[in-house]
């Protein structure tokens, strides 16, 4: 067992459900949207050009809100590829988080300006380090644990 698995099955009876996983990722999102405004809440600050504010801040529960909506639609859409990659592939391995990472990663760069090397290169960098971070962790390079 990797340091990233668990002893719940990817298949099975008793696997949970890809919705779950989907919901289990954006509620997780949505936690790490409201940190990310704790710790972060002086973007908020107005632009100072010349010794005066050039932008009204959007208001905090805006920010929150816009913060949260963001992580949720990025984990949950991790969880919600990775879910799919499993059960597609019936394997527990890195591989499948590297496509969630590519998915993920191209939820995020469709919030930019529409266009597509933007989306492209967010999904490649994003499936890059999150495939990194697995295949360090699990310590081998591509091999598959399969579900039983």
């Amino acid at each position: 067992m990797s340091l990233f698995s668990s002893d719940v099955p990817v298949a099975g009876p008793y696997a949970p459900s890809c919705s779950s996983r989907t919901a289990d990722g954006a509620l997780r999102g949505v936690l790490v949207g409201w940190c990310w405004t704790a710790a972060f809440r002086d973007d908020a600050s107005p632009a100072m050009h010349d010794g005066r504010a050039v932008a009204k801040p959007p208001s905090l529960a805006r920010l929150t809100l816009k913060n949260s909506a963001g992580f949720a639609a990025f984990l949950g859409a991790f969880a919600a590829a990775t879910c799919f990659c499993e059960r597609t592939r019936r394997a527990d391995d890195a591989w499948n988080k590297v496509f969630g990472g590519a998915v993920a990663g191209a939820v995020a760069g469709a919030r930019a300006p529409l266009s597509l090397r933007v989306v492209a290169t967010s999904a490649g960098w994003t499936a890059a380090v999150v495939g990194g971070v697995f295949f360090l962790a699990e310590g081998r390079r591509g091999g598959g644990g399969h579900a039983g």
